[in-house]
């Protein structure tokens, strides 16, 4: 389970601003499945799955499985993550520029 609960506020600075909502236009989950093996470390980046998701898509919950987040982004690797990053902030600020 991933927490994507909107927060009740942020920092500015020292300063804390209420204001519940999502504060960032994409969000990236990532996904270690490796287990007792010995191949197996976590600090290996190229060992996880990585999915960005557009904050618009994400539901208005405080946690979401990796079931939902696999509906909303394909996995990608480490080596991909910039493109996929870069990709998904294009189409999300096409989406907001043409609403």
């Amino acid at each position: 389970m991933f927490g994507i609960a909107r927060p009740t506020g942020r920092y500015e600075g020292a300063i804390w601003v209420a204001g519940e909502g999502r504060f960032a236009d994409i969000y990236l989950f990532a996904w270690h499945g490796g287990w007792d093996e010995p191949e197996v470390d976590q600090r290996d980046s190229t060992q996880w799955d990585y999915y960005v998701v557009a904050t618009s898509d994400l539901p208005h919950q405080k946690t979401i499985a990796l079931s939902g987040v696999r509906r909303r982004a394909t996995a990608t690797s480490s080596r991909n993550l910039l493109v996929a990053v870069r990709t998904k902030g294009k189409q999300v600020r096409t989406t907001f520029n043409s609403s």
